[in-house]
């Protein structure tokens, strides 16, 4: 039997094509319809020798909605790009948390990337946004970590950057436990932390 493995935000597959070619199962879970298409096309160009019809599976979702994924039906699982930061609210944030670790087995590895709340500093002006973050985050109008930002051709695209308690303490509510912490370092300035890829189980 294939070992199986979810991706949430799989994207058009950059992640699971690869893990396929090495024998793995891959479910893929993205919100967008076109990514999930391009992922089959992509798949199916690639993998030429496939067994069956169940190699892939895509399922798109709001990822605060997984009640269609039956308990421990993964064996591993992966959100990486900064998924996570993408749900907008710290509760909503958590449903997902709870999804993934109802849907992956005891002992599978949880594979998950974020963005460092901190390294914004670093950015030109980064102080003046961070005074006038804080001022928005003490009038609720928004959590401490969320942020509105160009990402490619995407214009005013929601991320949420975290502290590292934060990140922790969310992954334990959830009942992760963080095992490696990678560091995801600038690549031009080394020794700064931009985010960081987590193995927890």
């Amino acid at each position: 039997m294939k070992t199986v493995v979810v991706e949430f935000g799989c994207g058009t597959g950059r992640t699971l094509i690869p893990l396929i070619e090495r024998g793995y199962k891959a479910i893929g879970v993205d919100l967008s319809r076109p990514m999930l298409e391009q992922m089959e096309k992509n798949c199916a160009q690639r993998i030429t020798q496939r067994q069956n019809d169940e190699t892939l599976v895509s399922i798109q979702a709001n990822f605060v909605e997984l009640d269609g994924l039956a308990d421990d039906c993964c064996d591993h699982g992966v959100c990486l790009f900064s998924t996570l930061g993408m749900i907008i609210g710290s509760a909503h944030r958590r449903q997902f948390l709870d999804h993934a670790r109802r849907t992956i087995k005891d002992g599978g590895m949880f594979v998950l990337h974020a963005h460092n709340l901190w390294q914004q500093l670093r950015h030109p002006g980064g102080w003046r946004w961070f005074a006038k973050h804080l001022a928005e985050v003490a009038r609720g109008k928004c959590e401490l970590g969320d942020r509105f930002a160009t990402y490619r051709t995407i214009s005013e695209m929601f991320i949420h950057s975290f502290r590292k308690r934060e990140l922790e303490s969310l992954l334990n509510d959830a009942g992760f436990k963080v095992e490696t912490w990678h560091r995801v370092e600038d690549q031009q300035k080394k020794s700064a932390t931009v985010g960081w890829v987590l193995v927890c189980r």
